[in-house]
């Protein structure tokens, strides 16, 4: 049978890099063989908590009150099926410093191609996709592709990459929360979120640019 190796990307912070911006810019991979268990259970809850007469549309961390995020992190903690890696800039090191966001999404792939071929190991995967929030404009998704198209194709594995509304889809909203959580650990060195993630999905990984 076919495996596809899926993986839905989201950041937190902002792309501001004089000092009025955020100190930190995550950027959330969550990887999963089989996307649709864990949608099902962002869904399950949605519809619990419509039924509850908690009309949410989209689960979005930031915006979320306390008690839908108490809620989406537990049913985060209970999903086997998909693990998440976060990666980090430390934007007070490039303070003063124009960064395209292009170059950003860019080392961010980068470094995802390493955990992935490193540590998830491509050799049981038949494909890879690449699910991106729609961010870049697509002149910038153009260049994005020209600059991540020959790391990926080193997998030797077919790929796909697309540019979604990620906070559409219940897994992009799994890395909006998990992206979340570790950017206000880093920020503001609140630790109540990301220690309310599975194992799986704490892994953390440092870009210098």
């Amino acid at each position: 049978m076919s495996t596809t190796l899926f993986a839905f990307l989201d950041e937190s912070g902002n792309f501001d890099f004089s000092l009025s911006g955020t100190k930190h810019l995550v950027f959330t991979a969550v990887i999963s063989i089989n996307p649709i268990q864990s949608a099902s259970r962002m869904l399950n809850l949605k519809y619990q908590l419509l039924q509850e007469g908690l009309g949410i549309g989209t689960f979005h961390a930031s915006e979320d009150r306390q008690l839908i995020r108490d809620r989406v992190f537990s049913a985060i903690a209970e999903m086997r099926e998909m693990t998440a890696h976060t990666f980090w800039i430390d934007k007070r090191a490039l303070c003063g410093r124009v960064i395209e966001k292009v170059e950003l999404f860019g080392a961010f792939s980068i470094e995802l191609f390493d955990v992935i071929n490193q540590v998830r190991g491509v050799d049981s995967y038949d494909r890879l996709v690449f699910v991106f929030d729609k961010f870049l404009l697509n002149k910038e998704e153009l260049a994005f592709r020209s600059i991540v198209t020959p790391k990926f194709s080193l997998l030797e594995k077919p790929f796909e990459i697309y540019f979604h509304n990620v906070y559409r889809d219940p897994n992009g909203q799994i890395a909006d929360y998990v992206a979340w959580a570790q950017f206000v650990n880093l920020e503001r060195f609140e630790n109540r979120p990301k220690s309310a993630l599975p194992k799986s999905a704490t892994g953390l990984s440092r870009i210098i640019l």
